[in-house]
Parts: structure tokens; C-alpha cells; sequence
């Protein structure tokens, strides 16, 4: 993690020196010739401002992107860890996350137009679309357990796809439903590629199976006549009835190739499929990671410790074009034509041929991470996609640069916690649930169960411990809907259990605020409602309130005493159930709060709009408006003690107090981007992180002085 200036330490007195030297320098000539700096909002003037504020970059160890699929130079896909999908229609400029409908990891990623599209990954996962993701379908979501690793297809309704076990299958209705293959040998089939009538597949050991038994699947249509119509090779044909009921299915004869067929009905050819795969010899042991075959006769396979084989007869014989010239694992393998290929691996590796690979060219990728898939684009554009990295070349693959400026898209992030200095957790837009288990150096989505969908946003987080803790937020499809989630490992998985859209008690609307006391009581605030829980989120009171103003901020000192804040200047405290929450609203004051904290049971802060700030030492019964030296919306108050706090909000707004409030300093902050929670990570209070809109992240390492 990257400190600021003030943070540096230098070892030895002369760089002690020489650093005060420089930085009084600095001061004096930025006095006499530039200026003091300004009082703006933003805490930048015309004077030199040192922010000890560091802009960290997200990294999400979500985005390890493992298939690109593109059907034009404008139009196309990404898939990869915790099910996250995103989509570009205008060559990469922008990217938009797509909703899906699984945590698994995907592998594979196919479009056959702009609106069908399939993908594939962990635990059986085949989810298909007809609206170019905007919704996905895993109607057989569990047609297998085993991890599915590819997904091919020759038309829009006939696919296949392998994976682990021999998993071996194909669909002929568009992915909804699912048949086996036979396959001789029980390995991890890890890629599929088919020509007309080649099929090949390769996998683990390096396994070749080639496709056998080829039949055709053709559908009466109509009672008219079709004569001369040849099958090659030679054909199984298996007709399927659909005119006169009852659907009647049977098969004629093989016929060879060559020999021309008469019907006396009408018939469409639908499809073609290989029920039985048989193995041909490979000449290696290595794991095989992918196949293309560009024409009837001619492909190419690569794997592990580079190697690179070729066929030209359909797949039974393979020559050796590369073994041991690389020293990475080849990943995948793509070919326009039977001379011009690419190929990309691990450590970032990506090669090139024009001559069928007779000689293969080392492009420079300028990245160290794994390279999973390339897809040539346009005449001279390429993308390729990896752990952490999606590159684009123009120059057909000569030079390539990381997208930036089309950035993989971060959410909006609303809150963050730290359970301790490695542990943390930010939620936000998008149902972004983050964790970090390295002290913020990465981070990884956790995301719900897969029948959730991400157009939820989370707005608070809370943990109790390492394991135990709560999110809150609301559902995007059904404005107002809330949604409260519970996690006992750790945030490895979220409870199904505790997610209600419109099932708390009198309510339907968006939760704002979560507060866990402790393993069983914890307050939601959800419009102008407060709801209880005493058994750990399972059951749910509403309280009785006196007032109809929506609530954004809640917090308890012990299980009985408690203050609410929101709209319209409202203050509501709770001493018992018993008596219920008194309403404290200060007549003169109508500013919107949105958040308060209290460091003990007298003295507190309560923030909101137009920079209000308001304060009390007598638990809540009478308020002190103090100076924030600022007009932008104040979304967070956070104390240390009754001395030392901070405040944050819009346009990159950072206060800090050590004297309680009654003076706030603003620290210069990197960012106008508004800013939405705080937490701390440390001990001593000196490591602080802030999060704020489109998955700002700010740290510093000196309490931000």
C-alpha cells in the first residue's frame, strides 16, 4: 500500500535533514511566489497541497477473466471468476456488467449473434441468452456437477461442451436441454472444436478423442417429395416426426458416403452430432488446453510446457510443431485460416504465426499474468483477456496495451469495514460484496447465492468478527425492496435465509443502516422504520416510532440506549423497548442527517446535508451546531474518541478534529469524487480507508495528516 508523503520514513539523521530542508524550502517558496492555499470545498488552492490521502487502485481479483467471445469489432463478451459477465457494444470504449445467475466461476464464453449467446464454468454451470445478457437462463443448471470447461456451437440451436470426467455432451435446442457422448477415457476434457464434419476434442494426458458414429438428426416438414440428396461421411439418419401426431422418431439405415437418398416426404436437416468419440495417439503425456480446427483436415492443439501440435487428416495424425521451444503452459489456441494463429499462456505469453505455424513469433503482451483466451477482432484489432488484465492490440498483435480506456467497470462503493489489519470487507452498487484478506493490497468479489441477482446494491456492512457479520441494502428491481444478508463464515457465503424482498415486518423498503451490538441484537433503519433483532437476524420487530421522516443512520452504545437519525433534521433516542424512541428533533434545525456516532452515553455527532455538523454532550437532549467550514453533503462521521473524528462526503470532502469539533481542519483529499463511509484498520487509528463512488478507494497510513 502506497502512504503518502508525510508517511515516508527515512532511516538516519542526514535524510531526516535533507527531507526538512526540501520541505521548508518548499513552504517558503510556495508562500512567496504561488500563494496561500484557498478555503474552496474541494481542499485544493493555488498553493501546494500534500494529501496524505493515497488513491488505491481496486484490483478485483474478480475480474481474472478467462473467455472473450466478440461477433464484431463492436460487440462483445467477458466472463470469468465469480460468475461476473460484462459486455462492450462499442469496441471496448465502455464496458457494462451484465446480471448473471452464478457465483461459479465461468470458463467459456460463446455469441452466435448479438442477442444469443452461451456460457459455461464451475459446478455444471451452462446458462444460455437471448438478449445479449441483459437476463441469463440455467434451466439445467445442475444437468451435471462436473466443471464445464468449453462451449462450442454450429448453429444457434446446436452446441457442445466438455469438461471434467469425460464430460462430453451437446444440445440441440439452443442449450435449454442436454444429451451425453460416449467417450473411451475418463479424463478432464478441457476444449472442443468442430469443422463441418471434423469434431475434436483434447484434454488431460494429452488425450486426443475424435468424433465417430456421425449421424444426421433431420424434422418432417412437409408431405412433399425430396429426391437426390447425399450424406457424407457415412451417415446415420434419424428422422423426427412433427407432422402428424403422435411424434414418432426412427432411424434409417447407415448409408454410405456418396450414396444419394430419396424421400418421399420433405425433410430439413437439422442436425449433426457424434455419439461416440474415439482416442487417437497424440505423441505426449502433457495436458492438452486447446483446440482449433479451421477446415475439415487441419488444426491445431497446444498444452503444457509449450506444446504445439498440428493435424491435417481430420485429427488421426498429429506432427509435433513446438516442445520445449516455450517454457509456458499454452492455454488456448486460434487460427483464421490454415496460416495465420495465435496463442496465448501463462506469464503472459503470447505467440503468432503466418506460415501454419511452421515458424512462431514471441509478441510482447507487457504483462506478467496467465493469458487465457484471444479473439481476433477486425483486420489488425486483437483482445486478450487473463488474470487481473484485458489487453488490446491494433497493429495485429505487434504492440499491446491494457484497455484503460475502456476500464472494466467497479462499483460504487457505499461502505467498508475492517475486522483487523488483513481482514476487510466493502459493499456497494452492482450487489458488490468485497473482501480483502491482505490488509486491501486485492480485493475479491463474494457474492450471493446464484439465484440473487446483482441488480441489488448493498449500503452498510457490519462485522462482529471475523466470521459473523451483516450486509444490508436494497433490491434494484423492485425500487424500495429490502434486503438484509448474514454471513458465519467469513463472507465465503452469504445466508439465503436472511435475504427478504418484502418479507420484514411491515416494511418493503430500502434498508439504510445496519448496527450489531452483538451476536444477537442488532437495529435496521428502513424508511421511516426501525426494525430489532434479538436472535441474530432470524426474527424481526418494528418499533414504534413518532415520527414519518425516512431514517439513514442508527447506532447503540449498549442493548437498550440507541439514536436514529434522518430526514428533515430528525433525531430520535431509545433509552428501553419500554418506552420507546423519543423524538429529539431540534424545531430550528430541517437539514437532512445522514449518519451519527456516539463515543460514550453523553457525547456524540450527528452529520448531513450542506455540510452540517451537529454535536452533544448530554446524550442527545440538546445539539450544538458546529463550524465545518464547508457547504457539500457530509455522508459519515466516525470518532475515535471524544477528542479525535473525522468527516466525509461529497466532492472528495475529508474534515479531521482532534479537539472534539469545535475546530475542523480539511485534509487535501486526491479526489472530487463523493465519498461515501470510513473505517479503520488498525489499533492506533493511524491506518484509515475511505470509499466512495465508481470503487474509489483512499488509504493512509498517517490518520491522514
Amino acid at each position: 500500500m502506497l502512504g503518502g508523503m508525510c508517511t515516508l520514513k527515512y532511516k538516519g539523521l542526514s535524510r531526516f535533514l535533507a527531507l526538512v530542508t526540501i520541505v521548508a524550502f518548499v513552504a517558503i517558496w510556495s508562500f512567496l511566489f504561488i500563494g496561500c492555499e484557498d478555503d474552496s470545498d474541494t481542499g485544493t488552492g493555488s498553493g501546494v497541497v500534500i494529501s496524505a490521502w493515497t488513491t488505491e487502485e481496486l484490483i478485483l481479483e474478480g475480474n481474472h477473466f478467462r473467455a472473450v467471445s466478440f461477433i464484431d469489432e463492436d460487440n462483445g463478451w467477458l466472463v470469468g471468476q465469480g460468475g461476473n459477465i460484462i459486455r462492450t457494444s462499442d469496441g471496448g470504449n465502455s464496458w457494462t456488467q451484465l446480471p448473471g445467475k452464478t457465483m461459479d466461476d465461468l470458463f467459456d464464453v460463446a455469441f452466435f449473434d448479438t442477442d444469443t449467446g452461451w456460457t459455461v464454468g464451475k459446478n455444471g454451470s451452462i446458462l444460455y441468452t437471448h438478449n445479449g445478457g441483459q437476463s441469463w437462463r440455467n434451466d439445467l443448471y445442475h444437468y451435471t456437477y462436473e466443471t464445464i470447461y468449453s462451449v462450442e456451437y454450429l448453429s444457434s440451436h446446436k452446441l457442445f461442451a466438455t469438461g471434467n470426467n469425460a464430460t462430453l455432451i451437446f444440445s440441440l435446442d439452443g442449450g435449454q436441454t442436454w444429451n451425453s457422448s460416449s467417450v473411451e477415457n475418463n479424463v478432464d476434457i478441457f476444449d472442443i472444436s468442430i469443422y463441418d464434419t471434423t469434431a475434436v476434442a483434447v484434454g488431460d494426458s494429452g488425450c486426443i478423442f475424435i468424433g465417430t458414429d456421425f449421424s444426421k438428426i433431420i424434422e418432417r416438414l412437409a408431405t412433399d417429395t425430396l429426391t437426390d440428396t447425399t450424406w457424407c461421411p457415412d451417415t446415420t439418419v434419424t428422422v423426427i416426426d412433427t407432422i402428424d401426431p403422435p411424434e414418432t422418431t426412427f432411424v434409417i439405415d447407415t448409408i454410405p458416403c456418396g450414396i444419394d437418398i430419396t424421400f418421399d416426404t420433405l425433410f430439413h436437416a437439422l442436425d449433426t452430432v457424434w455419439s461416440e468419440w474415439n482416442t487417437t495417439t497424440s505423441g505426449t503425456s502433457l495436458p492438452l488446453n486447446s483446440v482449433t480446427m479451421v477446415n475439415s483436415t487441419t488444426g491445431w492443439a497446444v498444452g503444457n510446457n509449450g506444446i504445439i501440435l498440428n493435424t491435417t487428416d481430420r485429427g488421426v495424425t498429429w506432427t509435433v510443431q513446438a516442445d520445449g521451444e516455450f517454457d509456458d503452459d499454452l492455454l488456448k489456441v486460434r487460427f483464421d485460416d490454415a496460416s495465420n494463429g495465435w496463442i496465448t499462456g501463462t506469464n503472459g505469453i503470447i505467440l503468432s504465426t503466418s506460415n501454419g505455424g511452421a515458424n512462431w513469433i514471441v509478441q510482447n503482451s507487457n504483462v506478467i499474468f496467465d493469458l487465457y483466451d484471444i479473439a481476433h477482432v477486425a483486420s489488425d484489432d486483437f483482445w486478450a483477456v487473463g488474470s487481473l488484465t484485458l489487453l488490446k492490440s491494433t497493429d495485429d498483435g505487434s504492440t499491446w496495451e491494457p484497455n484503460n480506456s475502456g476500464t472494466i467497470p467497479t462499483p460504487s462503493l457505499m461502505d467498508i469495514t475492517f475486522v483487523n489489519d488483513s481482514l476487510g470487507f466493502a459493499v456497494g452498487y452492482g450487489a458488490a460484496i468485497l473482501r480483502t484478506t491482505n490488509g486491501g493490497d486485492s480485493w475479491e468479489y463474494r457474492r450471493r447465492n446464484p439465484e440473487y441477482y446483482v441488480e441489488e446494491w448493498f449500503t452498510k456492512v457490519q462485522f462482529l468478527n471475523a466470521d459473523t457479520g451483516f450486509c444490508v441494502g436494497q433490491h434494484g428491481i423492485t425500487p424500495g425492496t429490502g434486503v438484509i444478508l448474514k454471513t458465519i463464515d467469513g463472507g465465503e457465503t452469504w445466508e439465503k435465509g436472511l435475504i427478504y424482498y418484502g418479507e420484514l415486518p411491515d416494511t418493503t423498503l430500502a434498508i439504510e443502516d445496519v448496527f450489531s451490538l452483538d451476536y444477537n441484537h442488532c437495529w435496521i433503519v428502513a424508511g421511516d422504520k426501525i426494525l430489532k433483532s434479538t436472535d441474530g437476524g432470524f426474527e424481526w420487530e418494528k418499533m414504534e416510532l413518532q415520527t414519518t421522516n425516512d431514517l439513514n443512520g442508527i447506532v447503540f452504545i449498549n442493548e437498550e440506549t440507541g439514536w436514529a437519525v434522518g430526514m428533515n433534521g430528525t433525531i430520535l433516542k431509545t433509552e428501553s423497548d419500554s418506552l420507546g424512541w423519543i423524538d429529539l428533533t431540534i424545531d430550528t434545525i430541517s437539514t437532512d442527517l445522514y449518519d451519527v456516532t456516539f463515543v460514550n452515553d453523553t457525547t456524540g455527532w450527528a452529520v448531513g446535508k450542506d455540510g452540517i455538523i451537529l454535536n452533544t454532550l448530554d446524550s442527545g437532549t440538546t445539539w450544538t451546531e458546529q463550524n465545518s467550514g464547508t457547504s457539500n453533503g457530509l455522508n459519515t462521521v466516525f470518532f475515535k474518541d471524544e477528542l479525535t473524528g473525522w468527516v466525509i462526503g461529497y466532492g472528495g470532502t475529508i474534515l479531521y478534529t482532534i479537539n472534539g469539533g469545535e475546530t475542523w481542519t480539511k485534509q487535501p483529499s486526491p479526489t472530487s469524487a463523493n465519498l461515501n463511509n470510513i473505517a479503520v484498520s488498525d489499533s492506533t487509528y493511524t491506518d484509515l480507508w475511505i470509499v466512495g463512488e465508481n470503487g474509489l478507494i483512499l488509504s493512509t497510513t498517517s490518520s491522514g495528516n
